[in-house]
């Protein structure tokens, strides 16, 4: 069977807004036979208007962002995949709020 993505259990794709310094997670849990492998990636800012990705060294359906900067505002793309065709992705775009300064 092909990979799919859980919604229960994950995070809805789309635009999540993040304080400077707080943490988020963002999850990924994927079904499918045989189980498939979830990785983890960000895009690069585009250039010449072409979007490439990097991938993170995070392999599983769970990322934590800690103490965010707004260096971290990005798209993050979970790709699961297994030996069965197609993939399955699921896109976000982490927004920061940054702290005032006073």
């Amino acid at each position: 069977m092909p990979p799919t993505i859980d919604d229960i259990n994950s995070t809805p794709a789309g635009t999540i807004v993040v304080k400077e310094d707080s943490s988020v997670t963002l999850k990924c849990y994927a079904e499918g036979k045989p189980e498939p492998i979830v990785k983890w990636y960000r895009w690069k800012k585009y250039k010449h208007l072409v979007s490439e990705k990097e991938e993170l060294n995070y392999v599983g359906n769970e990322v934590v962002i800690d103490s965010i900067k707004r260096n971290d505002a990005n798209i993050y793309e979970c790709i699961a995949k297994n030996s069965v065709p197609p993939a399955t992705s699921r896109i976000f775009n982490i927004e920061v709020q940054c702290k005032k300064i006073t």
